[in-house]
């Protein structure tokens, strides 16, 4: 009654009479302010609380500034601190009904003035109340939704302001604790500041710690905030992923998935337990799987490191299973395989670990009652659904698994090899033909795969031929060795190896029929793109190539068109023109590149074709080819992922364009192969390299031989210029210095003036001075001397060196004068030797 009766005397007045809102809220706050008795402060306070609502604007300009004073002052009342708190989060939060719309960031700001309402916060904070604490953390979220830039750096200013926040994670109240996880995420977001300091707070450990108690991937939303506060730690901020690796937190990240796995024999068609997948648990995993990418970031420099550390603690096998497990939602599936293709991307260990993993299938015809389980890699159920229907899989699921086959065989020679030794289909008697399962490999369904598009009765789908196109073109990119495999396989009528059509001319069978059928663009540009990257640095292909009289014509007729034709199509087929110009090397070519010149010159136009691959070069799908095949744009006409290009070929056309734009414009008898000894080429002369490579490395050392004569020669002449000048200087000097003696010595004879006796005083000390410059100079001159002579035993060194090396290699080379003087020597200490036994 007490409290009714003061708030009814505010608002009629001291004459009875009612107020306006603005001077109601005006005695109000000069109450709170002045007022001597903690109840009448207490009663002010509750009624500007109830009076923020509908007269915002009136409250934060007439009482804003009484409040923090209260606030400051009452700070350990909790009937007191409680509504002040709840008042300024009304104030300070944005409201679509403020007029004008600035009215929170207004008084957030007024708010902010000063770092002592922040320390005041802060330290409200630790405040054991639990309402006092819940909206003290509250009020600090409607701060940063406000004026996030002057909020962080006030809490960076003071001391232990992030600790304080941090502290909030050990709250055993789980509002609390989750209002401050909301908090830390909105702070850490884009400070990398604040994401230092929460890190080395010890972040990671505390948010692990709350995942396991959540359930790991089959928590609530809790988990999914956790793991997002993980992501803002970790995503371009390199010394917090090395301080994640360095406390051991990958270890703990296995657990987090909730799977308990069978390393020896992984069943993805088994659940150790019934689990239905919720929303919350869809997110969760892909945050978590997310999170395992950011520290395996292609190109960082601690992502090795990081692999090495996912190896060591078997993160393998529930990534895995995951991905495998017919239970596991599509969006997870996709996420683990783009996460395995980043664990793997270039690390040779992780590769070839992916490479002994099997799993166990069940093949079509084993039974309920008598299942009959066959071990099968991992890699070939994988190219099995990347090059599957969409009826089984989506595209994004399809496209990671396409990634990850890539990933599989990056700058490694050894699974490029292994995946292209299963291009060469089994024979018709192999005793296990009768399993369905066994027979399978991942070369055979790339290849089964890609020739669907010669059975006119069948009905392709594109991106079948594209992902299997992609993936077999990386297997065989700068790889001579599986270029080599690839080129031996010949395709019969039933699909086994025998007296059928090589691979390389179904293939382009396949390509005339994509074109002139009209087929969807993907197929001709799949093909293509894998031509082009099995010819180049390849002439026994391009010889095979020209073999069919007809492929010739083709690749002229498409280059050649002005209308009708797709101009991705157009300008990949002028690019396998340039390439097979540019390496049609073999003598057993059909068309040798002398004929192909008046075709390039005359029929077509070098323009025309440097203009065909010119916009190929500038158009959106090559400009636009990601990374990770991202299928999430899609076609409205076709209903397809917008997905032409992959990245790894777009920087294998970016690596080559300018020595096939040279061929093109160049002589036959000028065009040169650009290339390198690679590690799984064939020996052509006994050392492990081809016949091009041997004459090549000839000519650069005979190069380099002269290329030293000469610098030798250079040297020499030098040496010999600065040994005269340092002969010669120092006599001069002495003879000048006697000169001026003597001279000096007559002067100083009586009947000599004392005047012209300090000139030539003060000259001769000018050449003291001179003399010793010269002498410093020449000091100098003889420590270059030195340096040029011992540079000079070094070429000739060198240069002896490079004149073996050229004899081993089967050159004739005239003796020179050191080897001769050499070999006197030699004859010399061996007489001398003679002499000594006799």
């Amino acid at each position: 009654m007490e409290f009714l009766s003061r708030g009814y005397s505010v608002l009629v007045g001291e004459t009875g009479q009612t107020q306006s809102p603005t001077e109601t809220i005006h005695r109000l706050a000069d109450r709170a302010a002045h007022s001597t008795l903690i109840e009448d402060r207490r009663a002010a306070i509750l009624s500007l609380k109830g009076l923020s609502r509908e007269y915002k604007a009136d409250v934060g300009h007439e009482a804003l500034t009484a409040l923090l004073e209260v606030l400051a002052q009452d700070k350990e009342d909790i009937g007191i601190v409680k509504p002040i708190l709840e008042t300024l989060n009304t104030l300070c939060a944005r409201d679509s009904r403020d007029n004008p719309p600035t009215l929170g960031p207004e008084f957030a700001e007024q708010l902010l003035g000063t770092d002592d309402h922040i320390q005041l916060l802060l330290g409200i904070v630790e405040h054991t109340d639990f309402y006092v604490r819940f909206n003290a953390v509250q009020l600090l979220a409607t701060l940063q939704a406000a004026l996030p830039g002057p909020l962080q750096s006030a809490i960076l200013v003071l001391p232990m302001g992030v600790g304080r926040l941090m502290d909030l994670l050990n709250d055993r109240r789980d509002i609390i604790r989750n209002e401050a996880l909301l908090l830390l995420i909105d702070l850490s977001e884009q400070n990398a500041d604040i994401q230092k300091i929460v890190a080395f707070q010890g972040a990671f450990e505390r948010l692990l710690e709350i995942i396991e108690q959540e359930g790991g991937i089959r928590g609530g939303i809790v988990v999914q905030d956790c793991l997002q506060l993980m992501h803002n730690l970790l995503r371009y901020n390199v010394s917090n992923q090395n301080f994640f690796r360095e406390t051991s937190c990958i270890q703990r990240l296995p657990g987090l998935f909730s799977t308990e796995v069978d390393n020896s024999s992984i069943k993805p068609y088994e659940q150790e337990e019934e689990f239905q997948w919720s929303e919350q648990n869809v997110g969760n995993a892909v945050y978590l799987l997310q999170m395992v990418r950011l520290l395996v970031v292609p190109g960082n420099l601690n992502t090795t490191a990081n692999q090495d550390t996912i190896y060591l603690c078997d993160l393998f096998s529930p990534l895995v299973q995951l991905s495998l497990s017919p239970d596991t939602p599509q969006p997870v599936k996709a996420e683990t395989l783009y996460c395995l293709g980043d664990v793997i991307r270039g690390n040779t260990r992780n590769q070839d670990v992916f490479m002994r993993t099997t799993i166990t299938v069940v093949p079509d015809q084993s039974t309920a009652e008598d299942p009959k389980l066959i071990p099968e890699p991992v890699i070939v159920s994988i190219v099995a659904m990347a090059v599957g229907t969409s009826a089984e899989y989506t595209y994004a699921v399809r496209s990671a698994a396409t990634y990850l086959s890539l990933c599989y065989v990056h700058e490694n020679v050894d699974t490029q090899l292994a995946l292209a030794s299963t291009l060469t289909p089994p024979p018709s008697d192999n005793p296990n033909s009768h399993l369905d399962g066994t027979s399978r490999s991942a070369g055979s369904l790339l290849i089964t795969t890609l020739l669907k598009c010669r059975e006119p009765e069948l009905t392709v789908e594109p991106f079948q031929v594209w992902y299997a196109a992609t993936i077999m073109g990386h297997i065989l990119a700068d790889n001579t060795l599986c270029k080599q495999v690839a080129l031996k396989v010949r395709w019969g009528e039933h699909g086994h190896q025998g007296d059928g059509v090589p691979l390389l001319q179904c293939l382009v069978q396949c390509l005339m029929r994509g074109v002139e059928d009209s087929i969807d663009t993907r197929i001709p540009i799949g093909l293509l793109t894998l031509l082009c990257m099995w010819v180049h640095d390849s002439p026994p292909t391009v010889a095979q190539l020209l073999q069919e009289p007809g492929t010739l014509q083709f690749l002229i007729e498409q280059v050649s068109r002005s209308t009708g034709v797709d101009p991705l199509v157009q300008g990949l087929t002028a690019t396998l023109f340039g390439l097979v110009y540019q390496f049609n090397e073999d003598p057993s070519s059909a068309v040798s590149r002398q004929d192909m010149e008046p075709i390039i010159k005359k029929r077509i136009g070098v323009d025309i074709i440097l203009s065909r691959i010119g916009r190929l070069r500038d158009s959106p799908a090559f400009q636009n080819a990601t990374l990770f095949l991202t299928a999430n744009l899609v076609d409205q006409k076709t209903h397809l992922p917008e997905l032409y290009l992959s990245q790894g070929f777009t920087t294998f056309f970016r690596a080559h364009y300018d020595t096939m734009q040279q061929a093109l414009t160049s002589r036959p008898s000028d065009v040169t192969r650009q290339r390198g000894p690679g590690p799984s080429e064939p020996s052509a002369t006994g050392t492990g390299i081809t016949t091009e490579q041997h004459q090549a490395q000839v000519q650069s050392l005979q190069n380099t031989v002269d290329t030293q004569n000469q610098e030798i020669s250079a040297l020499q002449a030098k040496i010999e210029a600065l040994e005269e000048q340092l002969a010669q200087s120092p006599s001069e000097l002495k003879a000048v210095s006697a000169q001026l003696a003597d001279k000096l010595h007559v002067s100083s004879s009586p009947g000599h003036e004392s005047e012209e006796m300090v000139t030539l005083q003060s000259h001769v000390k000018n050449l003291e001075i001179s003399l010793q410059e010269q002498e410093e100079k020449y000091a100098q001159l003889e420590k270059e001397q030195e340096d040029l002579l011992v540079y000079l035993a070094e070429q000739d060194t060198q240069c002896k060196e490079y004149r073996k090396r050229l004899r081993e290699l089967g050159e004739t080379l005239p003796s020179s004068d050191d080897e001769d003087d050499d070999e006197l020597d030699d004859e010399l200490d061996e007489a001398t030797a003679d002499d000594d036994l006799v």
